[in-house]
């Protein structure tokens, strides 16, 4: 290639710029590090909420189907609306990436992952990805969680922990998170988009979250009561037990003040296991399977069944001890259903069934994890009458105590968001 040729629109003036039409495009989206669905293009709505100080040291992608030819995919860590140097992306036929580097966060921090899609990116619903990231907390572990608060009221709704992305008034005992191990919920904090309450009030203004067992009484985490504030936190100490299953309760008491019913709540909590080293994960969703088999990735967000497998990507050594399960109702005269944990598109010895007088279930084992195994849930049945599933858990034993894996999955609706064109300059050049 020669050298290039300057235009100038006179001797000694500036070059002229020559740009062609617009060659590619881009859209970007947002998602929370755990607890977000899809996404969008509000980061205020899509970010995870921190209750504990730590450190992330690698982030992980991996995507069903690669970008494809002169295509990229680009994440990038967001730390308080600034980017980190924690970013990586996909090109062309690449599917898996990782990069290490110290990314320190405080607590209360907001984080979030920021997407660019360039080019003609496919992106329909068997085209999934995940991220996953590797935490040093100390020996504690974050929980993330967002609710988009549209149904906020007087009226005690329950939400989910973790594991699970939804609306507010979601009912009773939907979304539990099962507990496969012994332990404490240590801090909680909670940062809101706008303040809860959208006017002034001299009469009572409180809105209050609690710790809900499932079938039991509550705990509580948060009292709001002021009118102007968006971020708050409180120290929690509750102890937990292995079998226990819990949902964030959410109510009102109010007399004059009206909600904000566009606010949007990122939830933090801090959980520290019995035995250090330990981590747990699930995924919580409302699913009556009917034969399948059907599979959602081990860990993320609320999901819908696929026939296809989706997966988590482990980003570090470790051990899966135990997996368990929960049922809203016992499995009918046609049951069993049996979920079962499958590492690399393989069934593993960690496999439990519900009978027609369980609802809760479990299954103990070793089950040995590297880097890049790729772990799913299989949920299959004998019929077609029996009770909804809830909710599906595992424990992690991790290789370095202090390091645990935060998981993140993509529901996969076959959108993205709205296309920003970018317009690229011709390059001239003289012959060799």
């Amino acid at each position: 290639m020669g050298n290039p040729v300057n235009f100038y629109s006179r001797p000694d003036a500036s070059p002229i710029n020559f740009y062609g039409r617009p060659a590619v495009s881009t859209q970007l989206e947002y998602l929370g590090l755990e607890a977000s669905q899809i996404g969008g293009s509000d980061t205020s709505n899509n970010a995870s909420q921190l209750s504990s100080a730590l450190t992330i040291k690698r982030m992980v992608v991996e995507r069903a189907v690669a970008p494809g030819s002169n295509n990229s995919i680009t994440w990038t860590l967001v730390q308080n609306g600034s980017d980190t140097a924690m970013k990586l992306s996909l090109e062309d036929a690449g599917t898996l990436k990782y990069i290490d580097t110290d990314i320190p966060v405080s607590q209360n921090d907001q984080l979030y992952t920021k997407v660019e899609y360039v080019g003609s990116v496919s992106y329909d619903t068997t085209t999934f990805y995940n991220i996953s990231y590797l935490i040093d907390g100390g020996g504690v572990q974050n929980f993330f969680e967002r609710n988009r608060e549209q149904n906020l009221s007087v009226d005690a709704i329950e939400v989910p922990i973790k594991g699970g992305w939804t609306n507010g008034n979601v009912g009773a005992n939907r979304f539990p998170l099962i507990f496969p191990t012994n332990g404490t919920i240590k801090d909680f904090s909670l940062t809101s988009s706008a303040p809860i309450f959208s006017v002034n009030s001299s009469g009572t203004c409180e809105y209050k979250l609690d710790l809900k067992l499932y079938g039991g009484g509550t705990s509580k985490l948060l009292l709001i009561n002021d009118t102007v504030g968006t971020s708050y936190s409180s120290t929690i100490n509750k102890v937990v037990s292995k079998n226990d299953a819990y949902t964030i309760e959410r109510s009102g008491n109010f007399t004059v003040p009206e909600l904000n019913t566009a606010t949007f709540l990122n939830y933090g909590m801090t959980f520290e296991a019995a035995t250090l080293g330990d981590y747990i994960y699930g995924i919580t969703f409302e699913e009556d399977p009917d034969d399948g088999p059907f599979f959602y990735p081990a860990s993320g967000v609320l999901q819908a069944a696929t026939t296809f497998e989706r997966h988590t990507t482990i980003p570090f050594a470790g051990t899966i001890k135990n997996f368990m399960g929960l049922l809203s109702t016992v499995a009918g005269d046609q049951g069993p259903i049996t979920v079962t944990l499958r590492k690399n598109s393989v069934d593993t010895a960690l496999s439990f069934s519900f009978t027609s007088n369980t609802t809760i279930a479990e299954s103990i084992a070793d089950v040995s994890v590297v880097f890049g195994d790729k772990l799913s849930i299989k949920l299959s049945s004998a019929g077609s009458t029996f009770g909804s599933v809830r909710g599906v858990s595992w424990t992690f034993a991790s290789s370095i105590v202090n390091y645990y894996p935060v998981f993140w999955s993509d529901q996969c609706t076959g959108s993205l968001p709205t296309a920003t064109d970018i317009i690229k300059p011709i390059n001239f050049y003289s012959l060799p």
